[in-house]
């Protein structure tokens, strides 16, 4: 059993946020993590509580000489509220153990602080899809050449998919025209929104085909895309005794991922991703020769068309008045976060609650969660998007969501400066856009599995653009018209003196060979 150690808990106001609350160990401030303090445990500054000590942090909180009670789960207030994207500089004060924070002139009551205890709790925005292990020499899904493009292959598809897409949660497509861009003199940048000489959304064919590669790499498990090389170094940790010091993890971020996934070195082992989209190998500055194995690039079989909106300019877009809508701050992943980012083993399952910062962080034996996914919040209401530039953000609305997309005011007065970022204008929840997907000699396994990403069930979204973890982006794509053919089809309707009709719609037997390729490749486990 943990023999149980005591300190003192310090409570801190903070002006527009939820009082911070800190373990004093020997005149050194902890930050409980999430559901470590008892639930009835009467929050007074000073008063003398005790504790487990696990991985050097306090685990458990409670009055001395009573029991810890578990915190209700977050589902059972109905609170929503999510964590707007990884750590920012906001919070990065005051909130890492070992971190003093100045004590407030007056401190808060326990009944005070139980009032916004609930404000403490959070949840990531973002999860992810498992990449095991890859079945390499799988004929479909493993590894292999890239098709050439010179000819139409005679089994392989080819033609056009036209394709719907409806505005579920506005989209953020900003200008990112240096000309175009407003930046103040303390680093704050204000943005337009991206639009076409009508005036209408202009949204970049970059961002689909980015949006649906990311989507195929999970659906076919093939390898990442893009795996910095910065992740090759190992991740260091500061060791809690004294004297303190900062301490490798035993394996890098990339140790963890399993080479089977790893980006694709050669030209003749590209996984089904990078044949369908293209292929590009990391160190394609360096020179190369002539010959099929020094190839660096690889042009894909899909190209995206022109995204053309189809809504009336009043439809399409909100614009807002100078100085524009303060987003909420958004800051960069963080690796240093090993308990998000680490799984239990390389087939991506999460690892244990309660663990400690060394037994949660990067080690030989585990493996990445996966592939980051936002998924779509579903539950917003039509009023969480109007009227942005009222600040909403203290006030919870009659469904439990907070206005967390904007950044709230201090003392009346907007918070703009380097940390974030403010908006112009918006792609508005109803604008509907059409595009088309060219393609060209795909097998009926990637175009089973691309055919299958556009026929989501219904209440299914994908997520484009800026400002995904805020609740941005959430887009419906469905199949206006498919028109594509073999090779074989494609000669015989150019043999032909009359027009023919069109062969049969090839996707109900594309879909189900991909999904019985994607059970011969991954079996499912225990049924």
């Amino acid at each position: 059993m943990t023999e149980l150690q005591r300190g003192t808990l310090k409570v801190t106001l903070r002006k527009g946020k939820p009082p911070l609350v800190q373990v004093d160990i020997d005149g050194k401030l902890f930050t409980p993590t999430q559901g470590q303090l008892s639930s009835n445990l009467t929050l007074t500054h000073g008063m003398e509580i005790e504790f487990e000590r696990v991985g050097g942090q306090p685990k458990q909180v409670r009055a001395v000489g009573q029991t810890f009670v578990a915190q209700a789960t977050e589902s059972s207030r109905g609170n929503t509220r999510t964590a707007q994207g990884e750590t920012s500089k906001q919070h990065q004060s005051g909130t890492t153990g070992g971190q003093h924070s100045p004590q407030s002139q007056a401190q808060p009551s326990g009944e005070q602080i139980r009032q916004d205890q609930h404000q403490r709790d959070f949840h990531n925005p973002y999860s992810f899809v498992p990449a095991p292990p890859r079945k390499t020499d799988d004929s479909e899904l493993g590894n292999g050449p890239p098709v050439p493009h010179d000819a139409f292959d005679p089994k392989r598809y080819s033609g056009r998919i036209r394709v719907r897409m409806v505005v579920k949660t506005p989209v953020l497509v900003p200008d990112t025209d240096p000309a175009n861009i407003q930046e103040g003199k303390n680093g704050h940048k204000t943005f337009r929104l991206r639009v076409d000489e009508n005036g209408l959304p202009s949204i970049p064919a970059s961002s689909i085909r980015g949006m649906l590669r990311s989507a195929f790499e999970a659906t076919t498990n093939s390898r990442f895309g893009r795996f910095s090389s910065g992740h090759k170094t190992k991740i260091q940790y500061r060791e809690t005794q004294k004297p303190f010091r900062k301490v490798d993890f035993p394996a890098s971020p990339k140790d963890l991922l399993h080479p089977t996934l790893r980006p694709a070195t050669s030209i003749d082992k590209l996984s089904p991703a990078d044949r369908v989209f293209g292929w590009v190998r990391a160190d394609a500055d360096s020179p190369s020769g002539g010959n099929r194995s020094d190839r660096v690039a690889v042009r894909g079989c899909l190209r995206v068309g022109p995204i053309l909106c189809e809504s009336e300019l009043l439809v399409a877009v909100e614009t807002f008045a100078h100085p524009g809508i303060p987003l909420a701050i958004l800051a960069a992943p963080k690796p240093q976060q090993g308990r998000f980012y680490v799984a239990e083993s390389p087939n991506g399952e999460a690892q244990q609650d309660g663990l400690g910062k060394v037994e949660a962080g990067y080690s030989n034996g585990k493996g990445l969660r996966g592939r980051k996914v936002y998924p779509h919040q579903h539950d917003l209401p039509t009023a969480h998007w109007e009227n942005p530039i009222e600040d909403r953000t203290q006030s919870e609305s009659q469904t439990g969501h907070y206005q967390e997309y904007r950044r709230p005011r201090t003392n009346g007065q907007e918070q703009r400066d380097d940390q974030n970022r403010s908006i112009l204008g918006w792609v508005k929840p109803g604008a509907v856009f059409t595009f088309d997907l060219y393609v060209q000699n795909l097998s009926k396994v990637e175009l089973g599995a691309l055919l299958w990403l556009l026929k989501l069930p219904e209440e299914h979204y994908y997520r484009l653009g800026g400002g995904k973890p805020l609740g941005f982006g959430g887009v419906r794509l469905t199949i206006d018209e498919c028109d594509v053919r073999t090779g074989n089809d494609l000669r015989n309707r150019y043999l032909a003196w009359h027009p023919e009709a069109l062969p049969a719609d090839p996707t109900e037997a594309a879909v189900r060979a991909f999904k019985e390729a994607l059970s011969r490749a991954y079996p499912a486990s225990g049924g």
